[in-house]
């Protein structure tokens, strides 16, 4: 029984030094996790912190100092919210309320994570990464916090740029107004961007949008092209092209741009270029179209011309046309009235021939027309349209008659140079047989047009001319230089048929500006007895006949004998039927108070002996 007792004795010293061992050893372990803890904790980049359920700081690791610039020992007992943004105070806040909220309805939770700015000791703001775990006692209440906190500012930095990238590609993608689609090799759309101005709008994004293949949006003709066009952007990194599609009756115009993303995408832009097409149009018309007459311009004729020159064989019918005094017209009556008979020649010639043929102006009076594959007798019978058609207008509206000069050939096109000018040379041997009439018959119009246009011109010319004729058998002049006399009588004034009827017609006294364009009606007259052979005699004549006799009249100031005797005749003739005759800005003149001005002007404004010989011959004459 004694043996038992010393058995079992030894058993229990044996169990006892068993678990003291094991004591020893678990206290070691315990000793050498605490001291690893206590290094992990002293030594961890992240912040440790423990807090109790008032958030105050218990203890922090010495990371913290790299998030507030503080020591463990100057943070220990604070609150933690001394340490935290107002607006990083305000999440916890919210956060903290939630889980309490949680607890009051006996629920427990686990953790939580908080994106956070701590304010360290120099004001500047430290972002970081929390998280948080809840300390309960045994009675499930709660007592602390124990957290870990990350700094991310770099991180955060980071997100910040990569957020503000992103937004500024977005604005960027947006701006572009370009349809803009992303595709795999398989030709699925990965990813659409749908521009809201422009004939896209026509695209529906219902149609065109992520999801869809190219097979299932695209006609079967075109098709094969965006494939091959995918396909070889995968190849070489980029491919172009430029289209025309119809999508529910619209015609839009497209420029397509591809570009490779990687090994298994590709993007598209596709440009609406349907506007810029239209202008580019507009300006190519622009280019190649006479702006008086809205027919083909030279540019067009010599392009074309050197397309005819290189395409197949063929035969080629060529006028050219000279309208017949234009110069004269433009010059006397004005450029306006010039380019009515342009564009009225232009529509004569254009009602003459249908596309492929085709009419242009190709100088300042002159037209070409140019026919394909025409026979002899369409040239001679198109001739003599232009010819009747002429002769209709003139017969129609006689105040201006229309003169067009043709010439034609027809010829292979071979050697163009040569069909033009032979054509040219036609016109030019038609023109010289009819000019000078032309002229003649333009002036004999103007005339009409004046007295039509001036009523001062009516009876003003034939009272002058018996006049004149009076002081020219006085001064004993021929037969010839009296019929100059008459002649000068009835042209001096025919400058003004380019002179405005406002200004003729003006019933008051003209101002400085409208009297130099009145002066202008003696060089008019000039060029205009210059172009007709009736009047050349006369040409000089015109020109000076408001020269004063002391230099001060117009266009050169000549005085003296260096003006014409017939001008200085005329001067005072002209100045007396003036003053014996109603005008719009006043009465006529008693012959009394005429001869008395003209007196009063003898030596300046006119010659002083024949201002005599007038003034004899007026009051010798009793009627």
């Amino acid at each position: 029984m004694k043996y038992d007792t010393d058995l079992d004795k030894c058993q229990r010293i044996v169990e006892l030094e068993t678990m003291v061992d094991k004591l020893i050893k678990e206290k070691a372990y315990a000793e050498k996790s605490a001291e690893l803890l206590t290094f992990i904790m002293e030594n961890s980049v992240d912040t440790l912190w423990h807090f109790d359920e008032q958030f105050r700081i218990v203890y922090v690791s010495p990371s913290a100092y790299q998030i507030t610039g503080l020591s463990p020992a100057e943070m220990e007992g604070r609150r933690l919210f001394d340490f935290l943004s107002p607006a990083s105070v305000e999440i916890v806040m919210k956060g903290y309320a939630r889980r309490q909220a949680l607890m009051e309805r006996g629920e427990r939770w686990e953790r939580a994570t908080y994106i956070v700015q701590f304010v360290n000791k120099d004001g500047e703001y430290i972002w970081a990464e929390a998280v948080v775990n809840p300390i309960f006692d045994e009675s499930n209440k709660l007592k602390g916090y124990n957290s870990i906190a990350r700094d991310i500012t770099e991180r955060h930095r980071m997100e910040q740029e990569f957020l503000q990238l992103e937004a500024q590609n977005r604005a960027i993608i947006e701006a572009i107004p370009d349809l803009i689609v992303k595709f795999n090799r398989q030709g699925d759309f990965l990813f659409c961007k749908h521009p809201k101005d422009s004939q896209f709008h026509l695209i529906t994004p219902a149609l065109l949008k992520a999801g869809v293949n190219a097979r299932d949006f695209f006609p079967a003709d075109a098709l094969p092209r965006v494939m091959s066009a995918i396909e070889q952007t995968f190849i070489h990194g980029k491919h172009y092209y430029r289209a025309e599609l119809i999508y529910m009756g619209e015609k839009i115009f497209v420029d397509v741009r591809y570009v490779k993303i990687n090994d298994s995408e590709v993007l598209a832009l596709v440009r609406d270029i349907t506007e810029q097409r239209k202008i580019e149009e507009s300006m190519e018309l622009l280019r190649v179209t006479d702006l008086v007459t809205g027919i083909y311009n030279r540019s067009y004729f010599e392009t074309d011309i050197v397309r005819i020159q290189v395409d197949d064989d063929c035969q080629i019918g060529l006028f050219i046309c000279d309208v017949d005094g234009l110069k004269l017209i433009n010059d006397t009556l004005g450029h306006i009235q010039g380019d009515n008979i342009l564009k009225l020649v232009a529509d004569i010639l254009e009602s003459g021939v249908h596309n492929p043929d085709y009419v242009a102006r190709i100088g300042g009076d002159e037209f070409a027309i140019v026919l394909f594959n025409p026979t002899h007798a369409r040239m001679e019978s198109l001739n003599q349209y232009y010819v009747s058609q002429i002769e209709n207008h003139n017969c129609q509206s006689p105040h201006l008659p229309l003169s067009v000069s043709f010439g034609w050939t027809i010829d292979n096109n071979s050697n163009i140079e040569h069909i033009v000018k032979t054509a040219d040379n036609n016109m030019y041997r038609t023109k010289m047989y009819k000019n000078q009439s032309v002229r003649s018959s333009i002036v004999k119009l103007m005339m009409k047009a004046l007295e039509a246009k001036d009523h001062i011109t009516e009876g003003h010319a034939d009272r002058m001319g018996d006049l004149l004729d009076n002081i020219g058998r006085k001064l004993e002049f021929s037969q010839a230089q009296l019929a100059d006399l008459r002649l000068f009588a009835n042209f001096h004034d025919i400058g003004k048929v380019g002179i405005a009827e406002s200004i003729l017609k003006k019933p008051a006294k003209l101002t400085d500006e409208e009297m130099l364009i009145m002066r202008q009606h003696s060089e008019i007259g000039f060029r205009i007895a210059r172009s007709s052979p009736e009047l050349e005699p006369i040409a000089e004549w015109i020109l000076h006949h408001h020269e004063h006799w002391n230099g001060e009249g117009y266009p050169l100031g000549i005085y003296g004998e260096q003006i014409p005797l017939s001008c200085r005749i005329l001067a005072i003739v002209d100045a007396y039927d003036a003053m014996m005759s109603d005008r719009p800005y006043r009465k006529a003149m008693g012959k009394k108070d005429a001869i008395q001005e003209i007196k009063r002007c003898r030596g300046t404004q006119f010659d002083p002996a024949i201002a005599d010989l007038f003034i004899n011959l007026i009051l010798e004459d009793k009627s």
